[in-house]
């Protein structure tokens, strides 16, 4: 996928970043997806859906997308490059990896990163906006990149050089964190409405 193609899927997903609920994979049937539950060590589980094209692996491997909130993202996401991509087009078809969760969702606390010191958020009407748990970005980190990445990696051919990460919100500020505090891994970082606000 080039810088091309990943800047128009960026721009879409910026466009529908800010989706009100949470759309099921599970009420609509992708070909050749499917949801699992991925056990990390130390997190606990994981929805994950996958969606492979159905075609034989181009040369030099799949382009991949990792989403955070995937459940919100998953079908915009699908159905961008099935309409969009084309042979001849910039945008080309590409591995899809939802991360999402079972049943309670534990995005705040992983996906916000554990500050020295943690400023609370005063709002326009002078309340107070508490986050709940936080500061489990790291250890999200540690899941992504040494159990759920690799895994991908074992089981597809995957081109190294055309990864990338989408995150909105919550989700925006860990990979903004990341970036800017962790090894390069991902060849292109979406990072859609970080909430910077906290602390």
């Amino acid at each position: 996928m080039s810088r091309f193609s990943l800047l128009f899927i960026i721009m879409l997903l910026f466009i529908t970043g800010c989706q009100s609920k949470s759309i099921s994979t599970n009420s609509v049937i992708v070909p050749n997806a499917q949801t699992e539950i991925f056990h990390s060590k130390s997190n606990g589980d994981y929805k994950v859906t996958i969606y492979t094209p159905n075609k034989p692996t181009p040369k030099g491997g799949w382009p991949i997308i990792y989403l955070l909130d995937g459940d919100s993202y998953f079908l915009t996401t699908y159905e961008i490059i099935k309409s969009q991509a084309c042979e001849r087009c910039f945008l080309q078809e590409g591995i899809i990896v939802a991360i999402d969760y079972l049943n309670q969702t534990r995005r705040d606390f992983d996906f916000l990163p554990k500050p020295d010191n943690f400023v609370f958020e005063t709002l326009p009407n002078n309340q107070i906006n508490l986050s709940g748990k936080y500061g489990g970005a790291d250890a999200f980190y540690d899941f992504l990149t040494q159990e759920l990445k690799l895994e991908m990696e074992k089981r597809y051919e995957i081109n190294l050089e055309q990864q990338a990460i989408f995150g909105h919100s919550y989700g925006g500020l860990f990979n903004l964190y990341i970036f800017l505090t962790k090894p390069v891994i991902f060849n292109t970082y979406v990072i859609s409405s970080p909430s910077m606000w906290f602390s």
